[in-house]
């Protein structure tokens, strides 16, 4: 209930006798243990391998112990799966050796196979990055008309989608074993939750307007 009351409202009640709240206005992030969707047809329908670097699971709610009312108050569900891929697990080895290496690698193996280096950005020093990072902070974007035709226009989509699904739906059983989206995640909230995200990404790239970009 604590957890509910500081994402939902952005306070803690500290004494619920004395009605003493305190602010609690702070980004939350938690992790979980996935488990295997409980319909078989999801577990195979629902996996799709974007690259060699990433891979991507449509989210099912069975996957974790979390309750609806708690998921929905989430803005990102982001669901990470470790496949074995040779590159990628021969990048992260390349890292996890290199602070113990001698520097020398393996004479044998070729060039391509070490892990890729990103080169840092040059053009903007510590103090710079803070100094815009304060600055962003202080913008309150607001919506443009595209954009904020697209966010409505994706939200009333994912509630057909939904609605589809228990119309097509002959039981709670068939109901349970649609594709559909996830009951909990298509509220309100989640209109909510787009709005907040396309603020933050216009916000971030120091715009005080949302945009069609941005949504």
């Amino acid at each position: 209930a604590a957890v509910h009351e500081a994402m939902e409202q952005q306070t803690v009640t500290v004494n619920a006798a004395s009605g003493y709240k305190r602010r609690a206005r702070t980004a939350v992030i938690a992790s979980t243990n996935l488990k295997a969707p409980k319909n078989k047809r999801k577990r195979m329908n629902k996996m799709m391998v974007l690259d060699d670097h990433s891979a991507s699971s449509a989210f099912d709610e069975s996957m974790v112990s979390i309750t609806g009312p708690l998921l929905s108050r989430f803005d990102l569900i982001l669901v990470i799966r470790d496949l074995a891929s040779k590159k990628w697990d021969g990048a992260i080895a390349d890292h996890i050796l290199a602070p113990t290496s001698d520097g020398d690698g393996d004479a044998a193996a070729p060039k391509e196979a070490s892990s890729p280096r990103i080169s840092p950005c040059m053009n903007w020093s510590e103090a710079k990055l803070k100094r815009y990072v304060s600055y962003v902070r202080t913008l309150t974007p607001i919506l443009s008309p595209e954009a904020e035709h697209m966010i409505k226009m994706y939200y009333q989509t994912q509630r057909l989608n939904l609605m589809a699904s228990h119309s097509h739906s002959q039981s709670s059983t068939a109901f349970l074993d649609s594709c559909g989206p996830a009951t909990s995640r298509t509220t309100i909230r989640m209109l909510e939750s787009l709005v907040r995200l396309s603020q933050a990404h216009a916000r971030l790239m120091a715009r005080e307007q949302v945009i069609v970009q941005d949504a």
